[in-house]
């Protein structure tokens, strides 16, 4: 750096096409569960939130494909078998450990997870409605309704009422 003249806090070589893309898979570091979800860009995640960057040519259904495959109750097994079990919750009193089993955190290890068996057939159709419903929702939400503030009592309600039937039951 110094022969280069710059100062030791400059950045020497920056890739900022690296940094870019479009889709990207994310999910906590520490969880009862698998939860991965599918970015769509425009976040930053750090440590606690790894993310899953697939080869530029990869398409939005492949990402989808193994999204599903991922958040498969299938994969959750598997996680639990394979990865750390940092314990459960502590109870109020902060004595003891509570022993149920859904309470149980496991880490996540980026390395661990390459070893996570690619089935064949992924479930498509599954993660492409549940995007689908997720996105329609999110249209209905506070967030990006404010573009359009003021809006009524009854257009609020009725994004609510919309919101609320595409939860399931």
């Amino acid at each position: 750096m110094v022969e280069r003249g710059l100062t030791w806090y400059e950045y020497q070589e920056l890739y900022p096409l690296k940094l870019r893309t479009s889709l990207s898979i994310a999910y906590a570091e520490v969880a009862t569960h698998n939860h991965f979800v599918l970015d769509r860009g425009g976040k930053v995640f750090k440590q606690t939130a790894p993310v899953i960057k697939l080869p530029s040519n990869t398409t939005g259904d492949e990402h989808l494909a193994l999204l599903g495959l991922l958040n498969s109750s299938t994969a959750c097994f598997w996680i639990k078998q394979v990865f750390h079990n940092k314990g459960s919750t502590v109870d109020e009193k902060g004595a003891r450990q509570t022993t149920v089993a859904f309470e149980n955190f496991y880490q996540l290890a980026g390395t661990g997870l390459k070893k996570f068996p690619i089935a064949a057939d992924k479930p498509l159709d599954l993660a492409t409605t549940l995007d689908r419903l997720a996105q329609e929702w999110q249209t209905h939400l506070p967030g990006q309704l404010a573009a359009h503030f003021p809006l009524s009592r009854a257009a609020l309600d009725a994004h609510k009422d919309q919101a609320t039937a595409l939860l399931p039951a």
